[in-house]
């Protein structure tokens, strides 16, 4: 790798966050590229292909160049500077070198610089340099991969939103068994997969820098898809249930158990009778929620007698809606 020479009037700061490092470095250039080891195989390749994606177009042997083909690709070859900078930074560890909004950015998949950090800098301000002088200012009108991926980061955030959303609207309610939903939820998920995948190819297409945007957005769907099920199964299931169904009430005895020395779940073990008959099941005991017993001795409460209020849940999934302790004359007796 060449040394590079540096210019006062450029910075290139290198900062790490959640495990990754990023190096920056200001460009006055519109548009957007992507710089990236030339990869012909694999699964990201293969799926790139299969939604039709823009394909990369070659920059040297072994790099590949995303947002830009013709004569400005041209131009951008015959740069020596430019393609020695961007050797040094992917020698380096850089998974990409990207153009968008005015940076350059080089992203390296470990915490801490890289061991050559100096050249690392020098190499981002170089990419940088050459990139103003070959361009004219503008080299396409193409969205960076972090807009590009965009999207799809909302719709995480979307997910992750929705399950927490759910679990307020839904507090005090506890399924018998988290498996009854589970059919519901995996049809869900495929459901949300299909059209997500959908929107999101029709989506990518538009945009040269997709193919280079595919891991993070795939990624990105994955995630929020199985959250936006369950989140989907559970409203549906408790607050359709809530509404059109009508409760089951039992009276047990039994005494409350917290399954962990920390925060939840509890259960409660039923001791009179051992077990009650719930919607075609035998159960021995129910979870319920943890509000309401804190401070609990060894882990459990005192016997005491109990009004359980259940559902069969609106997808099939019963619940414990509500339990109130009721006076008895087993107040305070030890379930042991």
């Amino acid at each position: 790798m060449s040394r590079i020479p540096n210019d006062g009037n450029y910075s290139a700061p290198l900062k790490t966050y959640k495990g990754r490092t990023t190096g920056t470095a200001a460009c006055n250039v519109k548009g957007a590229l992507s710089f990236a080891r030339a990869r012909h195989s694999g699964f990201f390749y293969s799926l790139a292909r299969l939604l039709r994606l823009k394909m990369p177009e070659q920059f040297t042997y072994d790099v590949d160049v995303y947002g830009t083909n013709g004569a400005t690709l041209e131009t951008l070859k015959r740069d020596s500077a430019l393609r020695n900078a961007v050797e040094t930074l992917l020698t380096s560890g850089a998974t990409n070198v990207s153009l968008g909004g005015s940076k350059i950015r080089a992203e390296f998949p470990r915490r801490g610089s890289p061991e050559n950090a100096d050249q690392v800098k020098t190499a981002l301000v170089r990419v940088a340099q050459s990139l103003e002088m070959q361009s004219g200012g503008v080299v396409n009108a193409e969205a960076s991969i972090a807009k590009v991926s965009l999207p799809f980061m909302l719709f995480a955030a979307a997910g992750f939103a929705a399950l927490m959303g759910s679990g307020f609207l839904n507090r005090g309610a506890s399924l018998i068994n988290m498996f009854d939903l589970l059919p519901a939820v995996l049809v869900t998920a495929l459901g949300l997969l299909a059209i997500a995948g959908l929107a999101g190819s029709s989506f990518l297409r538009k945009h040269a820098l997709a193919a280079a945007a595919l891991p993070v957005a795939l990624t990105l769907t994955c995630f929020a898809v199985p959250l936006l099920a369950m989140a989907a199964c559970s409203m549906i299931n408790i607050s359709l249930g809530r509404a059109r169904l009508p409760d089951s009430i039992e009276r047990v005895t039994g005494y409350v158990a917290q399954l962990h020395t920390k925060g939840h779940p509890c259960v409660l073990e039923f001791m009179r009778p051992s077990a009650l008959d719930l919607y075609g099941r035998a159960v021995r005991q129910v979870p319920i929620s943890c509000l309401g017993y804190h401070g609990l001795s060894g882990g459990v409460t005192a016997l005491h007698l109990y009004e359980l209020r259940t559902n069969p849940g609106f997808l099939g999934a019963p619940f414990v809606d509500r339990e109130e302790q009721l006076p008895d004359e087993s107040e305070g007796a030890d379930p042991n």
